[in-house]
């Protein structure tokens, strides 16, 4: 990925492009579904074995560089181009190649800390904080970390705070103690007293309070009274809040957190101007959403912005805009869509392989959501050209152009097609001379993809490396310098996946799999890919015996021959069904179910 880029924030808004004006020949309402599979030509599904292109674990060639300072025992020269290379496969997204980087070395240099500490910091980005085996093993290479450093007599802040994330979150009160103990002989700070005190109180210990006062002690005003104040509001305690938060500080969600103490306590007035303070402010460091009032008059009509807030379709247009100019602002039309689309993949396709390649976090409870989950994981180190402003508040202008915005306007909507894979969503509404130039145009949708989609991009001016996904499909709309190289996984991969192909010979044939029980409830997935110039659709069917009679329960009827199926079933027989409205040809489906 291309270096990252200085956003320049804009006092102007954006203005998108209308929609673009629709002809189809076939309305997607009029579209009637499929005559029962009895009534027109059927064939048997095969179950494939996926095409399994094995990804070379070579060592890219050059990795960018960061400086490395590193303990009496990290002199090797061979240490420290493993550590400079893992981290240059992180910030490209290759999480699993890093880890076997990692792996390696450490295998080597067992005493190294900083490789520890990038090992923790990198099973910490795939937990996502949450995912409780990743969480023990990162924990595992920091205490190895603190360990090592402690020995050298360092204590490490960035391996404190690693330390007590995931240490509070499993629970292991035991080594936090031990850990703690030994850095606060050699350096009581307020914050390592703070990051102890943090870690305390995800395990609810009684000595949480003791150790946010010592910190408080050395930090008055800073992140060692936030992280008290917030503790203590937390636990419904205002007024001794209210008794540590000074009625004037420089730092300005003290005077928000100030103002919550002071809401709760019916202080009307004083809350109002205490939020005033903090709303600006909010629009860059939104605050959270655990200290929203619910019903409150006050913070609505406050100004103040919290990180709860649902993505509109509009403001993940505007990030995916800021996005495509940090990544692609100096390539051609089609450059620019190639890289809208590496997003959109991400976020219909989610998490990849087994193991993962990438691993995806596209969460959240609207499609906008999911856009700026997938953009701001990791802060930047999957995407190096996302404007991390607009991750913290969305409402920030960041740098785009006239190009950057149709692009990321035409791939969130599907009007303009994926120029890696060939997809056009719903088929052409305007034939062009080329993927590149801007000139064909799709139907649209929101929901399609190609599981030969683009996954990665890699911004060179040299040949094209590797990365985890096993395909490169090289500078795809390239024009000449650093162009972007894309990588994609088009085998349908992953735990529990069932893949299978299969033909339909013409308009009004059906291809169906062979019957499987599922004896839980839980989700089925069914992706569906045929000729772009064919219109096939799908449908799940179920049924009480492994021989029908066959019901649909779920189905996909786009104007085109991709469609995607994802339902919520309980036990019994299921079936999958492709059946052709028009056209002819090869298909494949990638399939999983409980």
């Amino acid at each position: 990925m291309k270096a990252k880029i200085l956003h320049v924030l804009l006092s102007a808004s954006l203005a998108f492009p209308t929609l673009h004006a629709q002809s189809l020949a076939t309305s997607r309402l009029s579209k009637q579904p499929a005559p029962p599979v009895e009534a027109g030509i059927s064939s048997p599904m095969k179950i494939a074995s996926p095409l399994r292109t094995a990804s070379s674990l070579a060592l890219v060639s050059k990795e960018e560089s960061v400086p490395f300072s590193g303990d009496p025992n990290e002199s090797s020269p061979d240490l420290i181009a493993r550590y400079q290379r893992a981290r240059g496969l992180i910030a490209r997204g290759a999480w699993i190649r890093a880890q076997l980087v990692l792996e390696r070395a450490i295998a080597q240099y067992p005493d190294s800390r900083h490789l520890h500490q990038l090992l923790a910091d990198l099973y910490w980005y795939k937990s996502a904080g949450t995912d409780p085996v990743l969480l023990r093993q990162s924990a595992q290479e920091a205490v190895q970390a603190m360990d090592i450093g402690l020995g050298f007599g360092a204590v490490d802040y960035n391996l404190t705070d690693r330390l007590q994330k995931t240490l509070g979150r499993t629970g292991d009160l035991i080594t936090l103690d031990r850990l703690f103990s030994v850095a606060l002989a050699r350096e009581g700070t307020a914050t390592v007293y703070l990051h102890y005190a943090l870690g305390l109180s995800q395990l609810k210990d009684p000595r949480t309070e003791e150790m946010f006062k010592r910190a408080v002690d050395q930090d008055p005003q800073g992140d060692s009274l936030v992280g008290y104040a917030e503790w203590l509001l937390d636990h419904r305690r205002d007024a001794d809040a209210l008794d540590r938060l000074p009625k004037s500080s420089g730092l300005y969600y003290l005077h928000f957190l100030r103002g919550v103490a002071l809401e709760r306590q019916s202080r009307g007035e004083e809350a109002r101007t205490a939020y005033s303070k903090f709303k600006d402010y909010s629009s860059l460091f939104p605050a959270p959403a655990r200290f929203r009032i619910a019903g409150s008059s006050i913070q609505a009509a406050s100004g103040v912005h919290f990180d709860d807030a649902k993505i509109t379709d509009d403001t993940a247009i505007n990030g995916l805009s800021y996005l495509i100019y940090g990544e692609a602002r100096g390539e051609n039309y089609g450059g620019m869509l190639a890289e809208g689309w590496v997003v959109r993949a991400r976020t219909l396709r989610g998490s990849v392989g087994n193991p993962t390649c990438p691993a995806v976090s596209n969460s959240g409870t609207t499609l906008g959501d999911k856009y700026k989950s997938v953009m701001c994981q990791g802060s930047g180190s999957q995407f190096n050209g996302v404007c991390l402003a607009w991750c913290s508040n969305t409402a920030t202008l960041c740098s785009h152009s006239t190009s950057t915005d149709n692009a990321a306007y035409d791939v969130y909507y599907g009007y303009g097609p994926d120029p890696v894979s060939g997809h056009c969503p719903d088929g052409i509404s305007q034939s062009g001379a080329s993927y590149c130039d801007g000139s064909i145009k799709c139907n649209g949708n929101t929901v399609t993809y190609r599981l030969a989609s683009p996954l990665f991009n890699l911004g060179t001016s040299s040949t094209c490396g590797t990365t985890c996904a096993p395909v490169s499909n090289g500078k795809v709309c390239g024009n000449g310098g650093l162009d972007n190289c894309f990588f994609s996984n088009p085998n349908c991969e992953g735990v529990g996946r069932v893949s299978y192909t299969g033909t339909l010979s013409g308009t009004g044939s059906n291809s169906v799999s062979a019957a499987f029980y599922v004896s839980v409830s839980g989700s089925f997935n069914g992706h569906l890919e045929g000729p772009e110039s064919q219109d096939f659709d799908l449908y799940l069917q179920s049924s009480s015996s492994s021989t029908g009679p066959w019901t649909d329960v779920a189905s996909s009827t786009r104007l085109s021959a991709v469609e995607e199926i994802n339902y919520s079933g309980g036990p019994g027989y299921y079936r999958w069904r492709a059946y052709s409205y028009s056209g002819s040809g090869n298909f494949s489906l990638c399939t999983k179910h409980p």
